[in-house]
């Protein structure tokens, strides 16, 4: 089957080592492809190759004769004379690069989500909101902006809004890594798990299906939502065959039964570990200690 072509914008960033990691992350989380460039002798045949829609570059820390070379040579290449270009320097942070595209391209949507990156990280919640919710308008259903529109609700405590984004993304890309991951840390009813789990269940193998639902029970746990946190386990043990799975599954059930005081409940579910698992060395472990507490009672 032959390889799908990549959707993503070409950008070369031209940085010397110290800033490029920087620039390199922070473009490649607003959906560009990022060709980097360690000098500007490597940046032009780089430009002929790719012909990038745009050239990115931090022109500090290099030696001056060669900048003014690189922008003699710059101005009569055929491809970079008709390119956007943004220019970095001599000020260098994460919001500066979506800033100088967006004052290019006001509409780049790319810009907009890495903008709305930086001003959470910033803690500007609600303006990262804003900027996504513009972004959306312009282009709905698109699965890494939904996902980040729900991390910004989930920070804001608004459960139900977050939750609607997350599914929204797995409705659009069940396949969607970021999506499941934060979908597992929210309280989930169980109709919202059928429901998850129908969005995704089909292209998903059994152990992805028992990742989600066993990380959806270890966070309620985590919550004291211990009522959400068997159900998910129970759910997670109805979708497995493979018995490693299961163990491992029966195992998070019987500490989330020891840490609720239910003794009984949690040595029938190491036990059922141990079945599957006869090796499972925490399993015994808990086994032991509840027993040993119980004969000094």
């Amino acid at each position: 089957m032959q390889a799908p072509v990549s959707t993503k914008e070409s950008v070369i960033i031209l940085s010397t080592s110290q800033d490029m990691a920087q620039l390199k992350n922070s473009s490649e989380s607003a959906g560009f492809n990022v060709l980097p460039a360690a000098s500007p002798s490597e940046c032009l045949p780089l430009i002929g190759q790719n012909k990038p829609m745009m050239l990115v570059h931090n022109l500090r820390n290099f030696d001056p004769s060669q900048i003014n070379l690189f922008h003699q040579r710059l101005a009569r290449h055929e491809h970079a004379v008709s390119m956007k270009r943004v220019v970095l320097a001599p000020d260098l942070t994460l919001s500066v690069l979506a800033m100088r595209v967006m004052q290019l391209e006001p509409h780049n949507l790319r810009a907009m989500n890495l903008l709305a990156r930086t001003e959470m990280k910033r803690g500007e919640k609600g303006t990262a909101l804003r900027i996504l919710d513009a972004a959306d308008k312009l282009c709905s259903h698109n699965p890494d902006r939904l996902n980040l529109m729900g991390d910004v609700l989930l920070q804001q405590g608004k459960f139900k809004e977050a939750k609607q984004r997350y599914m929204s993304a797995l409705a659009v890309d069940s396949r969607s890594i970021d999506a499941r991951e934060s979908l597992s840390r929210c309280p989930l009813t169980e109709d919202e798990i059928e429901q998850s789990l129908k969005i995704f269940a089909e292209p998903l193998s059994e152990s992805e299906i028992a990742a989600f639902l066993n990380n959806a029970g270890i966070h309620a746990l985590n919550q004291d939502r211990f009522d959400d946190a068997l159900k998910l386990y129970q759910a997670a043990l109805s979708h497995l065959e493979d018995k490693q799975l299961k163990a491992s599954v029966y195992y998070n059930l019987g500490l989330a039964n020891r840490k609720n005081g239910r003794s009984s409940e949690a040595i029938v579910a190491f036990k059922e570990c141990l079945n599957l698992h006869p090796n499972h060395s925490a399993a015994k472990e808990n086994i032991a200690a509840m027993q040993t507490l119980a004969d000094a009672c």
